[in-house]
């Protein structure tokens, strides 16, 4: 019940802060990404249900780490100049999002590799993960994990997603980036 019911509750966040940084999006920056994710959401949650969670949770924190070790001890930033690579980004993302909902990190890989401005960044990032949201929900619906527990769940959810997104965006536009 928790991914189907996360999903819901983040793709509702997704939106709302979509809809505020719509003007930076670039959709041209993302559509790999996105195709990528497309291909790796169902695996993810096939892998899910058969591979042992142990290895699955092993992969994600090497990448971490490793991408976390590079940040630290490397002299220059990360940089990706041919856009290609956002299929090979989007497919770990895509199977991440499907196994365990955390495709993220990939994503802001990419973003952050391509030197993407803050606002392009937080709208592409919104972008892509509205995508991979809406297509991992139409896979686990189409695996049977949606049922009435989750929807009333997420009901009940929504007035807390909706009053968090407001302060997001209040507290957004009053803390310095600097900082």
């Amino acid at each position: 019940m928790a991914a189907p019911l996360f999903l819901l509750g983040v793709l509702t966040a997704e939106i709302l802060m979509l809809i505020y940084f719509r003007h930076a999006l670039q959709f041209r920056e993302i559509w790999r990404l996105a195709l990528g994710a497309a291909a790796g959401i169902p695996i993810g949650i096939v892998v899910i249900r058969t591979v042992p969670e142990s290895l699955v949770t092993g992969a994600l924190g090497l990448i971490l780490i490793a991408y976390s070790l590079y940040g630290l001890l490397s002299p220059r930033p990360f940089s990706i100049t041919r856009p290609a690579w956002g299929m090979a980004f989007g497919l770990v993302g895509g199977l991440l999002t499907g196994a365990y909902n955390t495709g993220g990190p990939p994503y802001v890989m990419y973003g952050a590799a391509r030197q993407w401005d803050r606002d392009t960044f937080k709208s592409n990032i919104q972008g892509l993960f509205l995508i991979s949201s809406l297509l991992a929900i139409v896979n686990h619906a189409l695996y049977g994990s949606f049922t009435l527990e989750v929807v009333s769940h997420y009901l009940m959810a929504l007035p807390g997603v909706l009053i968090g997104m407001a302060l997001r965006i209040w507290l957004g536009g009053r803390i310095n980036p600097q900082r």
